[in-house]
């Protein structure tokens, strides 16, 4: 007991740091900037292009309804880079943009290519080729942009620390003494 008692008595026990003081064991501000994470947001792209995707396969199943093929269009050129506006991230939406309108129409050349030479065996082509190579050149440019595009770096709060500081404490008043506990959590 008295071992504890002249523990508590101790300076460095006794001496409160004010709270306008550093601790040494406190790394100074500009050595602890706040951590920057990485968000993925690409779903939402994905979510987009879903929707043009199955207005692009009603339009094929309603034999080329060409009112469907214009809103998949639009719905697929202008969904995902809208939402890489709302996040602020113009650069990735101009992105998503060139690549909205090269890919379709290098999948449409592709199967254009195709559809001359099915066309010279038979009689029946039609552009289907073509018309599959839009839907595949859309799907690579929906899997790119969902994947390498769709993140953005959000500033969090640094990181805390995980020790638990806690002190006894023994105060002098005027009128006699206190003993307390204290800690940092």
């Amino acid at each position: 007991m008295l071992w504890a008692f002249s523990n508590a008595l101790s300076p460095r026990v006794c001496a409160a740091t004010p709270p306008t003081e550093k601790r040494a064991s406190e790394p100074p501000a500009s050595e602890n900037p706040p951590r920057q994470a990485w968000r993925w947001y690409g779903w939402q792209t994905l979510a987009a292009d879903s929707v043009a995707g199955a207005l692009f396969l009603g339009a094929v199943a309603d034999e080329r309804n060409t009112a469907l093929f214009a809103l998949s269009g639009v719905t697929f050129g202008l969904g995902a880079p809208a939402i890489h506006v709302a996040h602020r991230r113009w650069g990735s939406a101009m992105g998503s943009l060139g690549l909205r309108l090269l890919g379709p129409f290098v999948g449409g050349v592709i199967g254009a290519g195709a559809d001359v030479r099915a066309s010279e065996h038979t009689a029946d082509s039609h552009g289907k080729w073509a018309v599959l190579g839009v839907g595949l050149g859309g799907l690579v440019v929906s899997a790119i942009d969902g994947a390498i595009l769709g993140w953005e770096i959000k500033a969090s709060s640094p990181p805390r620390t995980q020790a638990l500081l806690a002190l006894p404490e023994l105060v002098l008043l005027r009128n006699g003494m206190a003993l307390g506990y204290s800690g940092q959590f």
